[in-house]
């Protein structure tokens, strides 16, 4: 039996009748995660970027 005979046969012995399915959101609960971690890591650069903005135009004020 060669891998690719194997792999189809793997395949049809699979039950597939849920893959379409796939509006329940609590099958991939990691994927929110990931979303979430990265809303955060962008928020957080965006404000870092604004604070460091407003002290380095304090420190050129400061500094003429």
């Amino acid at each position: 039996m060669t891998g690719a005979s194997l792999f189809q046969a793997v395949l049809a012995s699979q039950d597939l009748s849920g893959v379409a399915e796939t509006t329940d959101f609590r099958i991939v609960p990691e994927f929110w995660l990931f979303v979430a971690a990265g809303v955060l890591s962008v928020a957080l650069a965006i404000g870092i970027a604004i604070f460091w903005r407003r002290i380095s135009k304090d420190h050129d004020r400061d500094t003429r």
